[in-house]
């Protein structure tokens, strides 16, 4: 039998995953067999995504490990493996939240990386410069993320994703989906383990703040450069070039105009449901203003935003602030 047949071949490769018979797998073989190719995920997409969720479920499960008292089941690549392994087949992991982060941060690593060989620049120098800010807020909120970014590499610059990153019930149920994975070798060698694991998944949790993630930070260097009215053209598009996809957003307003126009507005507050930008649709869709009813129209643009944003509305956003810089027309 020729070699090109791999199903009448001998299986020497041990190491290869069995599959399941074809019957049993047509229902995941529809679906993907007629998924066109612009919604089906790249290799190097999917090789990220996978490695950033693996990395993830490892660190916490570590952290589990470690706040059990005499650390009963040691870490080991293995032993998380095996756990991934549980959680994907049971379909804990698949999860609308999880999925749809870890494909951000995969766009926005793509788009980052074009970015870099476009420009030629490795480091994104946007950032790097407000170190140095004469204002110690501004230039502290961008050390603070710089370090941050920093913690989301590993050793061979792959990406990361962040515990702290993760929204809230996201957090809280992977948490808990791992010890629930991790109860079965407890048990065979603690007789509380419920009590055990209780404790720590409220030490895991305690541990868990959203205001270091990566959208936050931003957002908080965002906030402090408005207040000082540096968020000049320069800036923005610096950073589009560099591809800051978390530059986009909707532009924060000072705290002391905010409680006004929620009362004058309805739905006001529901802009802040994602954090602030450096340029959002309502900045290239609409001109500058600063009453009440131009405050009222740029809502209507932010919540549209905030209802389509992803990776393509924001490189659209992006793309249209450098034309509008460049060469001066569309709103402000």
């Amino acid at each position: 039998m020729p070699e090109e047949w791999p199903i009448a071949a001998s299986a020497a490769d041990q190491s290869a995953p069995a599959r399941r018979a074809g019957g049993d797998r047509l229902s995941s073989v529809r679906v993907d067999f007629f998924l066109s190719s612009a919604d089906r995920l790249s290799e190097q997409e999917r090789a990220l995504m996978t490695a950033m969720l693996h990395c993830l479920v490892s660190d916490i499960a570590d952290e589990i490990r470690t706040a059990l008292p005499n650390v009963a089941t040691p870490a080991n690549d293995v032993g998380n493996l095996a756990l991934i392994e549980i959680l994907s087949s049971t379909g804990l992991l698949d999860r609308a939240g999880l999925v749809r982060l870890l494909l951000r941060r995969a766009d926005e690593e793509r788009i980052a990386t074009g970015a870099k060989a476009r420009t030629g620049r490795r480091e994104a120098r946007v950032i790097q410069g407000l170190v140095s800010h004469g204002d110690g807020a501004i230039a502290a909120a961008a050390m603070t993320l710089i370090i941050a970014r920093g913690r989301r590499r590993d050793r061979f610059g792959q990406c990361l994703l962040h515990f702290d990153d993760l929204p809230e019930a996201e957090a809280r149920a992977l948490v808990c989906s791992l010890a629930a994975a991790l109860r079965h070798d407890l048990a065979a060698t603690a007789t509380d383990a419920d009590r055990q694991l209780s404790g720590a998944i409220t030490q895991v949790l305690a541990r868990y703040d959203p205001g270091s993630s990566i959208e936050q930070l931003t957002a908080s260097l965002v906030r402090l450069l408005d207040e000082e009215g540096e968020l000049g053209d320069e800036l923005v598009a610096g950073a589009a070039m560099e591809g800051e996809m978390n530059f986009v957003g909707p532009r924060p307003e000072r705290p002391h105009f905010v409680a006004q126009l929620a009362r004058e507005i309805p739905y006001y507050e529901q802009r802040h449901l994602i954090a602030p930008g450096l340029t959002g649709w309502a900045q290239i869709k609409y001109p500058y203003g600063a009453s009440i009813e131009d405050a009222r129209q740029k809502l209507q643009y932010d919540l549209f935003y905030i209802k389509n944003h992803g990776l393509v509305f924001d490189a659209i956003i992006l793309f249209e602030t450098v034309k509008i810089i460049l060469f001066g027309r569309g709103a402000q």
